[in-house]
């Protein structure tokens, strides 16, 4: 199909363009009022659309905020956690507290890690490396102290 009779083409990329191209008068030509008017317009739609567009954080930070409902507000409450925080991230964290009380080990590991608390790594040197290992576990040893 061609569209070289199309008054609608845009002759430099071929593509068919809305409106009447002929009627379009540039922002350079306009008074300053109309271009304020545009400017105005096209501040208005970006901000819409930045609303419409909330990352995927901003929306879960605020179901973390949200208060809590339900049967999971009597449980957080049986445990005597105050009224003012009652909402989805204290439930997390006493999920993730349950589940490591529970036994899961990656639940214990995750837990510890938010309150600061995560085990330290310990390395064992074991067998014939052909040299002087006590030299080397106590060079180690000496290192992880002064780090402390």
């Amino acid at each position: 199909m061609s569209f070289e009779n199309d008054k609608n083409l845009d002759k430099n990329t071929d593509k068919k363009v809305r409106g009447n191209p002929s009627k379009l008068v540039p922002l350079s030509k306009r008074t300053k009022r109309e271009q304020s008017e545009i400017a105005k317009k096209g501040g208005r739609a970006s901000a819409e659309k930045r609303q419409a567009q909330k990352s995927i954080k901003d929306m879960a930070n605020m179901l973390l905020g949200l208060t809590v409902v339900g049967d999971y507000k009597a449980l957080l409450k049986s445990l005597g956690i105050p009224e003012a925080e009652l909402n989805n991230r204290m439930g997390m964290i006493v999920g993730l507290y349950q589940k490591a009380c529970s036994g899961d080990p990656s639940a214990v590991r995750l837990y510890l890690e938010i309150i600061g608390e995560s085990p330290k790594q310990q390395i064992e040197i074991s067998g014939n490396m052909g040299f002087d290992v006590g030299h080397f576990q106590e060079t180690l040893k000496g290192l992880q102290e002064d780090y402390e």
